[in-house]
């Protein structure tokens, strides 16, 4: 069993690919970040090979070899570097695209957070693992439940610094959103759904979070990068990672709640999982 890494804590950070220090892992650790991870409910992490580009035996990584002791440094870290990525790109569930259409994939990945430099084949974007993906006429995906779609819109950077509210506005009114009367946010790769803001109270929200991550202010305590090597502000700023929306359709009033709480429960229950197999990979090593 491989050794998750929290977001944030990988031996490589989001938006640089150096190694900051040198982490002897075992050959089963690297096995099982190549061909992906699971435990009796299923799958933990994609394998590599199954999702980035070059991790064939073809490309170089070879098991055998890697058991022989013959993957060179250079190997192992481009394999740690981007299984880091995809730890990050995988800290709540995501729905995995898989397309032959370079349109969808560059702009599912764009919804996704994608950092480009990494070279994934598929497209990790918020969802479920009971929602389906259907296709809007600009190429942009939807995410459909039983009872509710999820429909994320990206914004426009230079729009959303100059005019947070003009911008606010032009992405309410995509056609996409029609219907959409609550929204997450598009944080990284990830999604924020703490303090769901309705259409009157999106642009507040946004506007709030811009003055809080400007980057020249003091992070706020709720952050989680208060102290510590990542609590430099100007690492923060919104344009770093407030892409957009994700407006969040549902058949009845009732059913908000519900999905909400469906969705957030699925996010925690895939982290206890990925900490239950870290202190297994830790009790192994330690027996």
């Amino acid at each position: 069993m491989v050794r998750f890494i929290a977001p944030g804590q990988a031996e490589s950070t989001r938006g640089t690919l150096t190694v900051a220090k040198r982490i002897k892992r075992s050959a089963e650790w690297y096995r099982a970040a190549v061909l992906g991870i699971a435990d009796k409910q299923g799958e933990l992490s994609p394998g590599l090979r199954r999702v980035a580009s070059g991790f064939k035996a073809a490309d170089g990584y070879n098991l055998r070899a890697l058991r022989e002791g013959k993957w060179t440094p250079a190997q192992k870290r481009r394999v740690s570097m981007y299984f880091s990525e995809l730890q990050q790109m995988t800290a709540q569930e995501k729905v995995i695209i898989k397309t032959r259409s370079a349109d969808r994939l560059q702009k599912a990945q764009a919804i996704g957070g994608h950092d480009p430099r990494y070279k994934f084949k598929v497209a990790f974007v918020p969802g479920t693992k009971d929602t389906r993906v259907t296709w809007n006429a600009d190429n942009t995906p939807t995410m459909r439940g039983a009872n509710y779609s999820l429909n994320p819109v990206l914004f426009d950077q230079e729009n959303l610094a100059a005019d947070p509210k003009g911008e606010v506005a032009r992405v309410l009114s995509n056609p996409v959103l029609n219907g959409s009367n609550a929204f997450g946010l598009l944080a990284g790769p990830n999604v924020m759904l703490g303090g769901i803001p309705d259409r009157k109270l999106l642009t507040r929200k946004i506007t709030m979070l811009m003055a809080k991550y400007d980057g020249k202010s003091p992070l706020p305590e709720t952050s989680g990068n208060k102290h510590g090597k990542n609590a430099n502000p100007a690492n923060h700023h919104f344009s770093k990672w407030l892409f957009g929306v994700q407006g969040m359709q549902f058949d009845k009033r009732k059913d908000f709640g519900k999905v909400i709480t469906k969705i957030t429960q699925a996010n925690k229950a895939l982290q206890r999982r990925r900490k239950n197999a870290k202190r297994r990979d830790e009790y192994k090593k330690g027996k």
